[in-house]
């Protein structure tokens, strides 16, 4: 049998609800050239007998039965070994496509000889009513495929790094060895995306919207608990000890880019007063836990390195509360927009 064009990568976990929407939504695809890998993470709901009856023998669907693990990276990079297409699709178990997305993709893909990394939007909709809210993803204005530096470059500070938003070529993601971080369970996403884009020699931008991210309160970052902020800590400081591996390497444009990014990331998980109101009293211990963070410090702007000289300070929690408020009162109202 032929390889198919597409590997469709569904990490799952008690998905029984909302995994028959995103089977029917891909058995729904003007494109049929595809094979869907469904990880379940040791469901306890009966998520893979759902699936296996909303894909109504559909041979294009398979369930991989792994031990629990909690974390979707595990999922995505378990279906990952095991697929078979040219390019990989990742989507999460509540989620769904628009009848012509994978047509979308294959045209584009094809149109542009096939780029390592097809870029896309997703858009927002609400878990219940499915009424749309707004867009997410990478943006530039630069035409055709573009190197991933140049992109992240163009991206600048508001550079996203949600798995979804990268359809890959399989060899190119087996090539550079981009798996995710098994261990983490929130932000895992943000340090592949990185780098996705450092080592793709291509991207094309897809500007339609065609992926629909279903916002509920179950998902990872609507909920903080010390099990994600220390996974927050963990994401970071990878992101930060790959930033100095190859700053080097860089462009000052894209050092400062990275840079600020992470910088930024780290605090608004700590510092950001809807975040302080969601992570409760774990913040102190796992704030103290980051310790990489003086490698960005020659790329970030003054006012951050201005901050960033005295952060080490908030290993004692007085100055951590002076810190925090400092952020509410002063950074995040004036600095940041000014």
């Amino acid at each position: 049998m032929d390889d198919p064009f597409f590997s469709i990568l569904v990490p799952a976990y008690n998905a029984k609800k909302t995994v028959a929407r995103l089977v029917d939504s891909l058995r729904r695809q003007s494109f049929p050239d595809f094979e869907v890998l469904i990880a379940d993470d040791g469901s306890t709901d009966g998520t893979p007998e759902e699936v296996a009856r909303a894909a109504a023998g559909d041979p294009r669907f398979s369930v991989l039965k792994l031990e629990h693990r909690g974390t979707a990276a595990w999922g995505r990079n378990s279906g990952l070994k095991q697929a078979r297409g040219r390019y990989v699709v990742f989507v999460d178990s509540d989620d769904f496509l628009d009848a012509d997305a994978l047509a979308c993709l294959e045209e584009s893909a094809k149109s542009h000889r096939f780029p390592e990394v097809l870029a896309i939007s997703m858009r927002t909709v609400d878990s219940e009513t499915l009424a749309p809210r707004n867009v997410i993803g990478n943006g530039w204005n630069a035409p055709g495929v573009i190197p991933g530096k140049q992109a992240l470059e163009a991206c600048g500070r508001n550079f996203c790094g949600y798995s979804m938003l990268n359809v890959c070529l399989r060899s190119f993601l087996l090539k550079h060895h981009l798996f995710q971080d098994e261990s983490i369970f929130m932000l895992e996403d943000m340090e592949w995306s990185w780098r996705v884009y450092y080592f793709a020699s291509g991207i094309l931008r897809i500007e339609k919207p065609f992926y629909n991210y279903a916002r509920h309160s179950g998902n990872a970052t609507e909920r903080y608990t010390s099990r994600t902020l220390a996974d927050v800590v963990k994401s970071i400081e990878k992101q930060t000890a790959f930033f100095g591996e190859h700053r080097d390497e860089m462009t000052a444009e894209l050092r400062s880019v990275m840079a600020n990014r992470i910088l930024s990331t780290g605090w608004m998980f700590f510092l950001f007063p809807s975040s302080v109101a969601k992570s409760g009293k774990e913040r102190f211990d796992e704030f103290r836990s980051w310790r990489n963070y003086p490698v960005l410090r020659a790329d970030v702007s003054r006012i951050k390195k201005t901050i960033l000289a005295v952060q080490p300070l908030c290993r004692f929690k007085l100055f951590f509360r002076l810190f925090g408020l400092f952020f509410r009162v002063v950074y995040y109202p004036v600095c940041c927009r000014s």
